[in-house]
């Protein structure tokens, strides 16, 4: 558990090889449907469209689905899919990304005392772009393998309302391991009747450039929908 509240509150350094430039700020927009279809198992959808705060460029749409089972009270093993459509800026133009993936998440919960959780997520992606300008300029490989790790901390406050603060690191494979995105997150969730919550919060976001790494403020609200199992 000390380890894993190191890795909470760990944040990445900037490289002495490498320059770091500030990206555009984004507002990303999430819509998030969870179906509680039994006791073991839940199927989450989610929507989110990533724009910058200017409105003058679109960065992503990406749709996710998985369904998670709970093996314990403290453990969840997560099969899920993706579909991401990216717009890149390119110098003066704008490169456009498809791509689909696969992914596999093994999350674990620590309960340390009432209303205070930190959880810990490893999640593997395998991500397959799909033929672009990208992918015919080498900028891009066919496929890639993306390892992230999140460490997240949660309390539960008064009137239901709940905090959270998380750190998620990625690197991606073949060829070498190498670093990808860090994320450093706090949000605040404030519910709005009994199967809605809105949340609202801050991401932190270190990314991989060609040759220096680009630090970008997020601003992210999300609509939580929750469907109960009929009888619970």
């Amino acid at each position: 558990m000390r380890l894993l509240l190191l890795l909470l509150f760990s944040f990445p350094l900037p490289s002495v090889s490498q320059t770091w430039k500030a990206g555009d700020d984004l507002l990303w927009t999430r819509y998030l449907n969870t179906w509680s279809i039994s006791s073991r198992y839940t199927w989450v959808n989610e929507l989110d469209n990533r724009v910058t705060t200017d409105l003058d460029r679109r960065a992503q749409t990406i749709f996710h689905s998985h369904l998670h089972r709970i093996v314990s009270p403290k453990q969840e093993l997560v099969l899920g899919m993706s579909a991401s459509h990216v717009q890149k800026k390119d110098g003066k133009s704008v490169l456009e990304i498809p791509e689909l993936r696969l992914f596999e998440e093994w999350i674990y919960r620590f309960p340390i005392q009432k209303r205070h959780t930190l959880q810990s997520k490893i999640r593997v992606d395998q991500r397959f772009f799909l033929p672009s300008e990208a992918i015919d300029r080498g900028l891009l490989p066919e496929f890639q393998v993306r390892f992230r790790y999140q460490a997240q901390y949660r309390v539960q406050l008064p009137n239901h309302w709940a905090w959270r603060i998380s750190n998620e690191w990625m690197a991606h494979a073949p060829a070498t391991w190498v670093f990808d995105q860090n994320r450093v997150a706090t949000s605040l969730e404030m519910p709005i009747s009994p199967s809605v919550m809105v949340e609202g919060g801050y991401i932190w976001l270190l990314s991989q450039g060609n040759s220096q790494r680009i630090s970008t403020d997020v601003f992210r609200l999300t609509l939580h929908h929750r469907i109960q199992k009929k009888g619970s």
